[in-house]
């Protein structure tokens, strides 16, 4: 929409230029109270364009039917910068430590639970029950167990959903997944076709636990399945609930590798590369951007079986990108470990934090793309791992030119913050939640206390709040330095000194980051960004984030570590989670 010329409005009342407003996005609403002040009286004092600007600059939603008797948009209002600078400050309390039965060896938050599965019997492939416990003050959930174990899950508690994916053992070209209800353990009621069965042109790996990938949105399922000998997969949109097939996606050389996530109610979007077919190694990494329901016709060519019908993927047409996103040319002397990783959160619609209303994310906020460079000379093993942030916003923004391909110079310098790092990615950690990204320092593995910074990607709110630089010249070169060869991730940053404050830094687009190894060009990118440290964390396997809490699995106190000899089994393992403040 054109921003509103402010002289053709001087006949109209304060409350229909009000209802004007409400129909335009938060720039335009910026820019037309900056032109007189009349204008500027108008956004300022009115409480429901104040809270539309606040719920755009955070990319939140109000969900539909949350409210409670009383809520109004000034106390929605409050409610949302309580939150906003919560997360500012890092002020959360805790810890609340809480423990789980049996090994863990998969686990997701899902609706203020921590959802955890652990190894059954040693004859199975696989875990056979789900445990989970709440958060905050939500009523405990009995464990749910299962007849046969199975290789992955997804829990959806707003639909009562249980979706577990398995391999059928007599023949492990075909995949199975069961639609559940989260409180029986019993076929969903709302799911037509409970049980779906597919069949693919590969053997699936039943041995391998990252071999299903799921995803739920709404009625929306995704499932991915992983060929890890061609390598290739399969992507496919189902409607679970109907029990049809929308949308299939795979590499279109048929060699390839991806990982995805929903973007909004309407498009995915996967980071994907082709596979040389003969080497079996990844020629190149983009961005891809599908529309969940397909253009393309979609039929489901079905067998019959004792089971019931069995989907043959073989004959279901594939569909293309709407848009594909380039990245540099990489250098000769390195070649793309064959990991490719996406990390965003939460899933858009759902609810993220819950006051007098639910706030949820229409779109997803920030990817994160870990990618591995690999070194290819024979004198030298040394590997180069990234941590690539993207703003979808102005991702999205690129695609408005009408162009389905877009080279990394039209996108990348803008819309992106690289960082160098030094851990190999895992692959259960949701440490993304909206714009935040959590981080641990990697200090040795028994100090009490470990620094926990969250880095907030939100251009908006890289202005917010003042910034403590320990009030030292030095350190704000050294902090150029790290920012500008992207290093901040693994630097150590002070903050003994900062107490319960903690140390806020702000890194504007005006100090870009220059990645000088591993392409044929230096990679530059200039996403603003805003970090803030607190020394206040214990010990954990690994952390996961969702819109208000902070959680650390498989905790262990240090204190209780016996360092004398080893190790050895140590205490029972625990989980431990930080609320935030707000």
């Amino acid at each position: 929409m054109t921003p509103v010329v402010s002289h053709g409005l001087v006949i109209l009342s304060d409350e229909i230029i009000v209802k004007i407003l409400h129909s335009c996005r938060y720039l335009e609403i910026l820019q037309f109270a900056i032109t007189c002040k009349r204008h500027h009286s108008i956004v300022a004092e009115t409480i429901s364009l104040q809270l539309q600007i606040e719920l755009e600059l955070n990319n939140l939603e109000v969900v539909t039917g949350s409210g409670t008797f009383g809520s109004n948009y000034a106390l929605i209002l409050e409610e949302l910068r309580r939150y906003r600078n919560a997360w500012l400050d890092l002020d959360i309390g805790g810890p609340l430590q809480k423990s789980m039965n049996g090994q863990m060896v998969k686990w997701k938050l899902s609706e203020g639970y921590y959802v955890a599965v652990s190894l059954g019997r040693a004859d199975d492939f696989g875990p056979h029950s789900l445990q989970s416990i709440p958060l905050s003050d939500s009523v405990p959930r009995d464990p749910l167990s299962f007849k046969r174990p199975f290789h992955e899950f997804y829990v959806d508690y707003a639909q009562d959903l249980v979706v577990l994916a398995n391999v059928k053992m007599q023949n492990k070209q075909y995949g199975q997944i069961e639609l559940l209800s989260a409180e029986t353990g019993l076929f969903h009621p709302l799911a037509r076709c409970p049980l779906l069965i597919l069949r693919v042109d590969f053997k699936i790996n039943f041995i391998r636990y990252e071999t299903f990938f799921l995803s739920v949105m709404h009625n929306l399922l995704a499932i991915q399945i992983d060929d890890d000998r061609t390598p290739s997969y399969e992507l496919l949109i189902f409607d679970w609930k109907l029990g049809t097939l929308i949308n299939r996606i795979r590499p279109n050389s048929g060699c390839g590798m991806s990982d995805f996530a929903f973007l909004d109610k309407d498009r995915l979007v996967l980071v994907s590369g082709p596979v040389n077919e003969s080497t079996g190694d990844l020629e190149e990494v983009k961005l891809m951007i599908y529309n969940i329901y397909s253009q393309t016709h979609i039929s489901m060519p079905l067998l019959n079986s004792r089971t019931g019908p069995i989907l043959r993927l073989t004959d279901v047409a594939q569909s293309n990108p709407i848009a594909t996103f380039e990245f540099p040319e990489i250098d000769d002397r390195y070649g793309l470990s064959n990991s490719l990783q996406l990390r965003a959160g939460p899933v858009p619609g759902y609810t993220t934090y819950s006051k007098s209303v639910g706030f949820a994310h229409p779109h997803v906020s920030t990817l994160c793309l870990p990618l591995i460079l690999e070194d290819l000379s024979e004198d030298s093993i040394e590997d180069i791992t990234f941590k690539i942030f993207v703003d979808v916003e102005r991702l999205l923004r690129c695609m408005e030119n009408d162009s389905s391909v877009i080279p990394w110079s039209k996108w990348g310098p803008h819309t992106t913050r690289w960082f160098l790092d030094e851990n190999r990615v895992d692959t259960w950690s949701r440490f993304m939640s909206g714009f935040r990204y959590i981080r641990l320092d990697t200090g040795g593995f028994l100090r009490p206390l470990y620094d926990l910074s969250v880095f907030d990607f939100n251009p908006w709110n890289a202005r917010q709040r003042d910034t403590d630089y320990l009030g030292t010249a030095e350190y704000r070169d050294e902090l150029k330095e790290v920012v500008s060869k992207g290093t901040r991730l693994i630097t150590p940053i002070p903050t003994d000194s900062q107490g319960s404050r903690g140390l806020v830094e702000i890194i504007d687009s005006d100090l870009p980051t220059v990645i000088s190894r591993g392409f044929k060009t230096p990679v530059v990118s200039s996403l603003p960004y805003r970090v803030v440290t607190k020394s206040q964390t214990s010990w954990a396997e690994g952390w996961t984030v969702d819109g208000q809490h902070i959680v650390g699995i498989n905790a262990i106190d240090p204190d209780s570590v016996d360092t004398t000899d080893g190790l050895g089994e140590g205490p029972p393992s625990k989980v431990v989670i930080y609320k935030l403040q707000a």
